[in-house]
């Protein structure tokens, strides 16, 4: 019984873990936490101690005494030597807060105009300076940066989009897909930081991390962010439920749904996933209706067994909505609506279908249930990756209010998330992303720019951006309250923000310059979409990302390539050089600000897979949503740009727009966003991986 009792306190206290599913994981192995030697040396006296005394006092054996308490010794000290030693949970406690797209001359001004009261104290006590980005200034790449601490050629991130050099085409690089599996994969190829603290047994909270999708294992829980994506596959589409008579934008990027009235109700369908099981087979849709009270403005929505009553100009709650596939299988997604316009006519705003976080598809957290854990906890929450509907608002299906009471929403839960977790968060690393305020400035940029084309129809008055930026204030203040002195809080924000004025067609540049060659010969006249309709055995170059990326048509790496490796270089050069010389014919001024070579700014394993060239332009200018895609419409190459999406920095240059660093103490200050990742490593005293310490070449 004693040896029995003796074995059970060992294990204990060697921190085996619970089968309670949340545990904290601050908790495991406490006992080891400061005083592991002496609890080692202790136990492991008193344990033999009391096992050879037991023994001797049945007089058995010396023998049968000495190896017991060898055995209960060796136990007891591999227990110390995994638990209490080289995976010993850190008694640190550090938050970080990940601010997209705070810019730093903005917070800058603010806080010199006291309107950001609590990052100005922040200020005043630790630390605040410019937080270098990189080439691309793009979240996608910048946060992978982050996370890892390495750079595109190592962790395989250039752009939102990426071209398959098989068929030129473009596909998201935000998330791969496995059709044959059924699942997602991981596309960052270099080590975050959160899985050398989950190795080394350190609690760690990742909520909404930008490319943390699908989620991995972690000491803690993970949360994903950008890259999760709708019910249906995609990044998010919503639906505009109509009577009749709307005629949508030319450009409109959502899903045009025409009700039918009958009796005085509507009736419609929510398009679900796509019928894999039969080929060609239509959606899986459920049934919607409709009762509009024209007198009181409201609409009554049914959607299965859930009814709720809207008021026009406002949100509902999110509603769930089961699409079934056969017998009793179902898939489950949640909506929003907002009543757009209850009277005369009928306009209904519907969500992208996003996962119901207590039934996802997909798993979008880890433990695969925390994602369920936390709705039970706080509500349902927004799943999509990218939730804010800055679509919805650009076709002007949402108004700005409407635009900024939904972003509200978002944030709202965003920020229960987090306090729920910082609540209950011991030690350890709790790293949380914020994006709001990211989505706010890329619709409002033309409130503050008196440049923009649009600025004068704006209500400049509103001050969206300012509001949004108090809002982190806000949530750093609440932050900075519920921590205490021993916290290490960090902020920091991934790029800053540029108005976006005017955009340029990269890929009708290089017609023009007889570097594209349309198959017509029509030439100026033939607009190009998704480069089809190109002659590859006459083209040397093109275009496709947000990032100002040029590929050339490289013969064994393109499917048609037709430019050796000897002439690479010259052609590389001669493009530069006329990229330098663009000049807008309004202004006479410079269009282009830098031209890299990756090669200059980059090394690693995955070099070979972005652009050969990289494209940043001055201020107010980047390049045109057609060439992100392939595209190259008739007519000039520089545009001016008429659209709520005013601000911007995909294809800004690095110089122009740095993020912004804060910490509460004075000693830990971080000038980039390559080396945030091993600062945190090296404050939890954990091992720096190769991939973070391989030289990396400047980006100026």
């Amino acid at each position: 019984m004693v040896l029995r009792c003796a074995l059970i306190i060992c294990l204990m206290l060697c921190g085996l873990p619970s089968a309670h599913a949340y545990i904290d994981p601050g908790t495991v192995g406490l006992p080891f936490r400061t005083l592991g030697p002496l609890w080692g040396f202790i136990l492991l006296i008193a344990g033999g101690a009391a096992v050879a005394a037991k023994m001797l006092w049945r007089r058995s054996g010396w023998v049968r005494a000495a190896f017991i308490l060898i055995l209960c010794s060796t136990l007891l000290f591999l227990g110390y030597l995994f638990w209490g030693k080289d995976h010993m949970p850190s008694s640190k406690k550090i938050v970080v807060l990940g601010l997209d797209g705070l810019d730093h001359s903005l917070v800058r001004r603010w806080m010199d105009e006291g309107r950001l009261p609590n990052l100005e104290r922040l200020a005043r006590s630790g630390v605040f300076r410019p937080f270098k980005t990189d080439v691309p200034a793009q979240s996608p790449v910048l946060w992978t940066t982050i996370a890892t601490g390495s750079q595109p050629g190592q962790h395989g991130l250039f752009d939102f989009l990426e071209r398959d050099p098989e068929t030129y085409l473009p596909r998201l690089a935000v998330n791969r897909s496995r059709p044959s599996a059924g699942s997602f994969e991981k596309v960052r190829k270099a080590p975050a930081f959160w899985e050398i603290t989950s190795s080394r047994k350190i609690p760690t909270v990742i909520l909404r991390f930008p490319l943390a999708f699908p989620p991995e294992k972690v000491h803690g829980r993970m949360l994903s962010g950008m890259g999760v994506p709708d019910l249906r596959g995609g990044l998010g589409q919503y639906t505009l439920f109509c009577s009749g008579g709307y005629v949508p934008p030319a450009d409109f990027h959502g899903r045009l749904a025409v009700l039918e009235e009958k009796n005085g109700a509507f009736s419609g369908l929510i398009n679900g996933p796509k019928n894999s099981a039969e080929p060609n087979a239509p959606d899986i849709t459920v049934p919607l209706r409709i009762v509009l009270s024209r007198e009181s403005r409201t609409a009554t929505i049914t959607v299965g067994t859930n009814q709720t009553v809207l008021a026009e100009k406002r949100w509902s709650d999110w509603i769930p909505v089961s699409f079934r596939l056969r017998f009793f299988q179902k898939i489950r997604g949640q909506v929003r609506f907002c009543l757009i316009e209850g009277g005369p006519g009928l306009r209904l705003y519907m969500s992208p279908v996003n996962f119901d976080p207590r039934h996802p598809v997909f798993d979008i957290s880890s433990p695969s249930g925390y994602a369920s854990e936390l709705a039970d906890r706080i509500g349902p929450f927004t799943t999509l990756g990218m939730p804010h509907d800055t679509n919805a608002h650009g076709d002007g299906v949402l108004s700005d209010d409407l635009f900024l009471d939904h972003c509200r929403l978002i944030a709202d839960e965003q920020e229960r998330i987090f306090f729920h977790e910082l609540d209950r968060f011991k030690n350890g690393l709790l790293f949380a992303v914020f994006d709001t305020a990211d989505a706010v400035q890329h619709m409002f940029w033309r409130e503050i720019d008196p440049r923009h084309p649009l600025h004068e129809k704006s209500l400049p008055s509103r001050e969206a951006i300012l509001n949004a930026y108090q809002r982190m204030d806000d949530l750093v203040g609440k932050t900075i309250e519920r921590t205490g002195p021993e916290t290490v809080l960090l902020l920091c924000s991934d790029h800053g923000f540029s108005s976006f004025r005017k955009a340029i067609h990269l890929n009708r540049w290089l017609i023009d310059n007889q570097t594209l060659t349309p198959a017509s010969s029509h030439g100026k006249e033939t607009p190009v979409e998704f480069l089809q309709g190109i002659d590859w055995s006459r083209s040397r170059a093109y275009s496709i990302g947000l990032g100002g990326g040029i590929y050339l048509n490289l013969k064994g790496r393109e499917k048609q390539g037709v430019v050796t490796l000897a002439e690479k270089d010259a052609i590389l050069n001669t493009l530069t050089r006329r990229l330098k010389d663009i000049r807008d014919p309004k202004t006479g001024g410079p269009v282009v600000k830098n031209v890299y070579r990756p090669e200059d700014l980059f090394s690693g394993p995955h070099l070979h897979e972005g652009p050969d060239l990289l494209v940043t332009f001055q201020e107010g200018y980047r390049v045109s949503w057609q060439t992100a895609i392939g595209g190259a419409p008739a007519g000039p190459i520089i545009e001016e740009h008429l659209s709520s999406w005013s601000g911007d920095h995909t294809s800004a240059d690095p110089d122009s727009l740095p993020g912004i660093f804060f910490s509460n103490r004075p000693d830990i200050s971080v000038t980039g966003v390559r080396e945030l990742a091993p600062a945190l490593l090296r404050l939890l005293d954990c091992p720096i991986p190769d991939s973070m310490k391989t030289p990396s070449k400047e980006s100026r």
